[in-house]
């Protein structure tokens, strides 16, 4: 386990210097953790500076994203370690019972 959170913390960098053009970038510190069930933006997080333009500040990543499971590990560890995080976001679908959008998380880094 030890092995793989070293992989992502190395990676990170690498995923920074590869943002799409298109995306928004925010950093601050994670200030909350909501999961759900899948297609219901299952993994979301809420930032201290949150974005205006997303419900809430709630930045989300879903199960169907290729990289899942090692976003949210590197998204729980920052959070535990009360690290600031860098999170690049595309607005995205409507949150239920809401009009605004959600943003979901495209790529992210800490350090």
């Amino acid at each position: 386990m030890l092995k793989a959170l070293t992989a992502i913390v190395v990676a990170l960098p690498i995923l920074l210097t590869s943002t799409q053009s298109y995306a928004l970038g925010r950093t601050g510190k994670i200030t909350g953790i909501f999961l759900s069930s899948p297609g219901n933006m299952p993994f979301r997080i809420s930032l201290d500076n949150a974005p205006p333009e997303c419900t809430g500040g709630i930045l989300y990543l879903d199960t169907t994203h290729p990289n899942y499971q090692a976003y949210v590990s590197g998204l729980m560890l920052a959070f535990s370690l009360g690290k600031q995080v860098t999170v690049y976001y595309v607005q995205a679908q409507a949150v239920p019972d809401s009009s605004l959008p959600a943003c979901a998380i495209q790529e992210y880094g800490f350090s």
